[in-house]
């Protein structure tokens, strides 16, 4: 493709993707049947979309570009729509539910962010080691795992009733791929 096109197909990759995300944000809000056309001329301009993006900037880039400005899109649509509302009244006291007190959200935070991060490293090292594969490979498969482990375990934790359980969990995960790293013998990556 010339260069000289580039602006087109960028103007035309931001104005479709913001289209095709306004409409769904559209048929997501009313309920109902009747939303089916409008719905699939959503995902029509979204696929429009990705396929000016990675017309524009190839395969790798283009379709990176594309879902980053699909979820920028998103979070306007939804911060858009967004209304303060009054919090909502409770009949218990505050601070008696275990989710309202400090030390719960603190321990929350700490075994979603660090305690799971730590965890989810250390066993896509230990796995990316035990697998046999050549050291390319090996790497793809820590740039696919790791993210996954991570979010997982965080997603496992942020929706747990007990986080000390699981900041325990995942301490101990860590330790123990921690130790079983330096027993083996490995490759680095």
């Amino acid at each position: 493709m010339p260069p000289e096109s580039w602006p087109v197909v960028l103007w035309a990759s931001l104005l479709t993707g913001a289209a095709g995300v306004a409409l769904l944000r559209r048929c997501w809000r009313r309920a109902g049947a009747g939303h089916r056309a409008t719905r699939l001329a959503a995902w029509s301009l979204l696929g429009v979309s990705l396929a000016s993006w990675i017309l524009g900037y190839g395969a790798e880039f283009g379709a990176s570009y594309a879902l980053a400005w699909f979820t920028l899109c998103g979070c306007a649509a939804v911060a858009a729509g967004a209304r303060r509302r009054a919090p909502a009244r409770t009949d218990a006291a505050p601070g008696s539910g275990p989710a309202s007190s400090g030390w719960h959200k603190w321990l929350t935070f700490v075994a979603a962010g660090p305690l799971a991060g730590a965890a989810a490293c250390l066993l896509t090292l230990l796995l990316t080691q035990l697998l046999p594969l050549v050291t390319a490979d090996r790497v793809a498969v820590a740039v696919v795992l790791f993210p996954l482990l991570w979010a997982g375990l965080s997603f496992c934790s942020v929706y747990s009733v007990r986080p000390a359980r699981n900041a325990l969990a995942f301490s101990a995960a860590t330790g123990l791929c921690g130790a079983l790293l330096f027993l083996i013998p490995w490759s680095p990556l």
